[in-house]
């Protein structure tokens, strides 16, 4: 009995102690994501304009992390009894990538049989439109923005049209385009909120923007196509306002990145499915 009592108790020990270290992992792990997404709230334009960009290597499945992405895009705004107008926003991204797994029916990690879950984690795009105004895009706090890139499946209408997009940049892009016999693909559902102040405008996507992009770096970089092709409605104070039509991402390049530990990634996981 005293020899089966020490063994519980030194595996509830080392449970105890297992638990201590992921919880210190994830609060520094924590602490270093609150830290990189503040710089970048700070920074201002000047700031993120200055900010080096990093290289990424194509077709490498990258460890648990976050990455800061300068971007540029352009979204079509209809806001009802106003009219439309594509708007260009720039600004900067925050993800979040996961611990990488196999896809279903593969039992290695590959860039051909990977999948990973990623989480927004930070984001402020800003543009000007003659129509609206100051436009300001940036996450909804209130609910999640998450998706997976790798081996996944993307709508057939989605794929056909970054496919004609990658076949499109071809003759001109300063690197080959991700083509569908190599590219991972990767699909975002990003609840987002959009502020027009000139109009008094505050609003709130009423569901998620589906984001999609052929990738041949994680996170996809350069000129490499997002695309977000199916409308959605936009809620001001409960009613719907506005639409946003959709969007295309023209360039984006890593100018921060940071890696989490394993157990980071579950807390971050944790923390998605409850919003």
């Amino acid at each position: 009995m005293k020899r089966v009592l020490i063994a519980v108790s030194v595996s509830c020990a080392l449970a105890a102690f297992g638990f201590a270290a992921w919880a210190a992992d994830s609060s520094s792990d924590s602490a270093r994501v609150a830290s990189l997404i503040n710089e970048l709230k700070t920074a201002g334009p000047d700031g993120l304009a200055a900010m080096k960009p990093i290289a990424i290597r194509r077709f490498e499945v990258p460890g648990p992390g976050v990455d800061v992405m300068r971007a540029r895009l352009r979204e079509t705004y209809a806001v009802d009894g106003i009219g439309q107008e594509e708007v260009e926003l720039t600004g900067w991204v925050a993800v979040q990538h996961g611990m990488a797994r196999p896809a279903p029916g593969f039992n290695e990690v590959s860039w051909n049989t990977a999948i990973l879950d990623t989480w927004f984690v930070g984001m402020d795009l800003r543009g000007n439109s003659k129509l609206f105004g100051p436009v300001q895009v940036t996450l909804d706090e209130g609910r999640p923005a998450i998706g997976q890139v790798g081996r996944i499946e993307l709508p057939a209408r989605a794929r056909a049209e970054l496919v004609r997009l990658a076949a499109a940049k071809a003759s001109t892009a300063t690197a080959p385009p991700p083509t569908p016999n190599v590219a991972g693909a990767c699909g975002a559902q990003v609840n987002v909120a959009v502020k027009m102040p000139t109009l008094g405008l505050e609003m709130l996507t009423d569901h998620p923007v589906s984001w999609y992009s052929l990738v041949d770096t994680i996170p996809p970089v350069g000129t490499t196509a997002s695309i977000a092709n199916e409308p959605v409605r936009l809620l001001s104070k409960g009613r719907a306002v506005a639409t946003l039509q959709g969007g295309i991402v023209d360039f984006r390049e890593v100018v921060r990145h940071v890696s989490v530990s394993p157990a980071y990634d579950r807390v971050a996981s944790a923390r998605s499915n409850k919003k």
